[in-house]
């Protein structure tokens, strides 16, 4: 082109050197960058191989190595390079000495249609000098996640074949690929320590691990030939303290336990090491060779679990055995269940719309000052200006005094605007924080909402090891504030987590998510469960609960299976509580492993499925009589003691799912209470700032379970459901069951860990709210002795069987098939029960 308008003579000389210098000097910091880039290697690798769950937290380990100058950088994920599927910008500095070679980590979110993560390192002058992308994709809410940390030359084991009506993907880990934070690890589900030296994990590292089990992670540690060294830095976390190791020939009693005929395939003339040692307090022995020797521990640990496994799966003989994900399948079916509240905020537009609540603060005026302020506007600029001009004739003086009065009017709206709002922000700051008998560590998730009286800038930084993000784009418009919340946010990973430097509109809220672990709080409680005698499956609960915190706690609730009761006063500090409340045993079978039903529209879920979360704990935190589903309530003029109460109501529905109608809460009772106190440090920058707190604590209360020696009845919300088997689309549980022509669909039932009987004389099976007319349906149950489904009919009565050994499997679990086209096509069952009678 510049040919071309030389031959038209339209560029002179000068004219032209002046192009050339600029080209030159803009090619610069490209020549540069590629000259340094040579310089530099740069690999990344996103934490679960690529695969990621929907707005939790992705590990990816940055390797830097620098071979030029000394380098002080950062590495950056933002949606520029990455695509709109990461929302915000995550970065951490780099400083990198010449010949240095660091591994960096960082965690970035992505939303489900992500398909690349870029890292770029970027130095202090914002020169791209390296980058790389890799592949990364959601998993759907269904799905397993399996991490498995294993050294063995031979190859790892495959956990794949465990399967909960999704998919399941395993990453395979090093001990170098272990984060420091328990936030990063929340996307898993099961990790797996076999065959591996430890001796190098850190201090960092190892919080991490137990903080993640402590939340609610299972962690399973194998023995076996490298029993040492594969738990040498566990053995905080193992409910069997390894001290020495002994060989045997036959581990039939697994195959005996999981119900499998091929018993034989697991005896091994050349010698199987089982490691042996002590247990620790409270462990539980699932299986146990014939002379006694432990070969299952499983140990409760906060809200996880912990299995000891003595043996190594994957040494002979059962790295070839056919059945090893019935054993991962078990493993995981059997764990008690977690309450619908300890999975953390799942509905993001409920957590807005509580940010965006501030008790006793008016974002915006009231509206009758406003209609006076705009009627004396339009009176004096208007009649008033006309009237005074004709007086004194002199009405072309308009074209002076309009734009006075204008001009006097706006700097009057702005100082009383500003006088009234100030330069003061609000941080809403609401937090949730989960405490459990046998844990000095209590978890903590946060809602922060920054509320800004005027247009500016804002850091936001935590302390210590806390995460910190903004909430997730919601799905549509929650509210008039929160309109003008920011998006697309660069979070500094350095040695806090910083948002930096984001704006907010005049009267809006921008809200984060802050999550971390603190000392538990001194609040707790004893209580004793008795079966009552003259009602079979109900129990009786007495108890008592003690603050010794320095702050009240407000509106006390007592949350067993399926009820709540409210003490009636506020919890001072060092006041004592006693109570007694009735478990009737009518509830629902709770879900194991817990089954989102507040997935994302994006990962393929039935929207009908969402029907089945039910209000329960919110309604029982709240008060039935105090609870509300009207929206309207924000938007009326209504007292700040409303507001709480509707900001706290939002918050409950932001983080609580009860599942398919059930709680989750098993044989555990908790203590529910709310504080004007903050658990968790912000800080924030760009003004002055105040703050209004409301947390609420969960806490577990222990728990002395009287088993009777005589006849019991194992109701049906004693009972866990997981899905074993299905060929279909979307997710189904035994609760407001659905089903559709060509669908088939197993599910595994088991007693709660405090439930399994030792003796079972009767099994019973229980449908209601059906929509076919046939008096009795026609379904499947396992035969575990003959390995085969046996057809059997159920009326509306229900069936009782009263020899129903073979029906029965590991920790008495029992199968059931349905199939759509067996039973009409179309079925529909409003709940699917199994009890179970005998003696402990």
């Amino acid at each position: 082109m510049i040919v071309r308008l030389l031959k038209k003579r339209l560029l002179s000389p000068t004219v032209l050197l002046a192009l050339l210098l600029s080209a030159l000097l803009t090619a610069a910091p490209a020549q540069l960058s590629s000259a340094q880039s040579e310089e530099l290697a740069l690999q990344i690798f996103p934490g679960f191989d690529g695969y990621f769950r929907e707005y939790e937290w992705l590990p990816v380990q940055v390797q830097v190595t620098n071979n030029g100058d000394d380098l002080v950088g950062r590495l950056v994920v933002r949606p520029e390079t990455s695509g709109d599927g990461i929302p915000n910008a995550y970065s951490v500095p780099v400083t990198l000495p010449a010949g240095a070679r660091q591994t960096i980590p960082l965690l970035i979110t992505a939303r489900s249609y992500a398909t690349q993560a870029r890292v770029e390192l970027i130095d202090d002058d914002g020169v791209v000098l390296a980058a790389q992308s890799r592949p990364i994709r959601a998993l759907q809410a269904n799905d397993r996640l399996y991490v498995v940390l294993n050294e063995t030359p031979s190859g790892t084991l495959d956990m794949t074949g465990a399967r909960f009506g999704g998919g399941a993907v395993q990453a395979i880990w090093t001990l170098d690929d272990l984060p420091s934070s328990a936030a990063a690890l929340q996307a898993v589900d099961v990790m797996l320590f076999t065959d591996i030296d430890t001796a190098s994990l850190s201090a960092g590292q190892f919080t991490a691990l137990r903080d993640w089990v402590t939340a609610g992670g299972h962690l399973m540690v194998t023995g076996g030939v490298n029993w040492q060294a594969t738990g040498q830095s566990l053995l905080e976390l193992l409910p069997m303290i390894p001290e020495a190791s002994e060989t045997v020939t036959s581990l039939a009693p697994l195959g005996e336990w999981l119900r499998v005929a091929d018993t034989d395939a697991l005896i091994d003339e050349n010698g199987i090491v089982v490691t042996t040692g002590a247990l620790a307090p409270d462990a539980r022995v699932l299986l146990a060779l014939d002379d006694g020797t432990p070969l299952i521990v499983r140990g409760e640990l906060g809200a996880g679990t912990v299995d000891y496994f003595t043996v190594d799966p994957n040494a002979e003989p059962l790295r070839s055995w056919d059945h090893s994900a019935e054993l991962w399948y078990t493993l995981q079916s059997t764990r008690a269940p977690a309450p619908g509240w300890s999975h953390g905020f799942g509905n993001w537009d409920q957590a807005v719309r509580a940010a965006e609540i501030l008790p006793g603060v008016d974002a915006l005026p009231d509206m009758l000052p406003v209609i006076a302020f705009l009627s004396l506007y339009i009176t004096l600029i208007g009649p008033l200006n006309y009237v005074i001009l004709k007086r004194i004739n002199r009405l072309e003086w308009a074209w002076g005094t309009i734009p006075l009065c204008i001009v006097l009017f706006t700097v009057l709206a702005w100082s009383l605007g500003y006088s009234l709002r100030g330069d003061t922000a609000i941080l809403n700051r609401m937090a949730v924080v989960q405490t459990w008998v046998d844990s000095d560590r209590a978890s903590v998730d946060g809602i922060v909402g920054v509320f800004s009286p005027r247009r500016l800038q804002y850091t936001l930084s935590t302390e210590g090891d806390d995460v910190l993000r903004p909430v997730p784009p919601v799905t549509g418009t929650s509210g008039l504030l929160a309109r003008g919340a920011a998006t697309s946010i660069n979070i500094n990973e350095g040695s806090t987590f910083t948002a930096e430097d984001f704006a907010i509109d005049a009267s809006f809220v921008s809200t984060f998510t802050q999550q971390g672990m603190i000392d538990r709080p001194q609040i707790s409680g004893s209580v004793s469960i008795t079966p009552d005698e003259a009602i079979p499956g109900q129990m009786h609960v007495r108890g008592s609960v003690t603050n010794n915190t320095d702050f009240t706690l407000r509106d006390p609730v007592i949350l067993g299976r399926g009820i709540g009761l409210h003490l009636g006063e506020d919890l001072a500090p060092g006041a004592i509580s006693t109570f007694d409340l009735v478990l009737s045993g009518e509830g629902a079978a709770a879900p194991s492993p817990y089954v989102p039903t507040n997935a994302s529209p994006y990962l393929g879920f039935r929207m009908a499925q969402l029907a089945a979360r039910t209000e329960t704990s919110v309604m029982q935190i709240i008060g039935t009589e105090r609870y509300d589903t009207d929206p309207m309530l924000f938007a009326l003029n209504i007292s700040s003691a409303d507001q709480e109460l509707w900001r706290q109501q939002l918050l409950l529905w932001s983080l609580v799912d009860d599942s398919y109608g059930s709680t989750g809460r098993g044989d555990s009772i908790f203590l529910a209470g709310w504080a004007d106190t903050a658990p968790l440090e912000v800080a924030l920058e760009g003004a002055g700032w105040s703050d209004q707190r409301t947390t609420l604590f969960l806490v577990e209360l222990e728990t002395d379970l009287q088993q009777p020696d005589d006849h019991v009845l194992i109701t049906g919300d004693r009972m866990m459901w997981s899905v074993r088997d299905y060929d279909g689309f979307g997710a189904l549980s035994p609760v407001d069951l659905n089903m559709q022509p060509g669908e088939t669909v197993s599910f595994r039932f088991t007693p709660l860990p405090d439930a399994v009987l030792g003796e079972v004389d009767a099994l019973s099976l229980r449908l209601s709210e059906m929509n076919i007319s046939s008096r009795r349906v026609p379904l499947y149950l396992w035969d575990w002795q003959a390995e085969t489904w046996e057809a059997i009919e159920v009326n509306r009565e229900g069936l009782t069987i009263s020899d129903p050994e073979r029906y029965l499997g590991p920790e008495n679990a029992v199968q059931v098939r349905l199939i759509a086209d067996e039973i009409g096509g179309y079925l529909r069952i409003g709940r699917l029960d199994i009890e179970q009678s005998g003696r402990f």
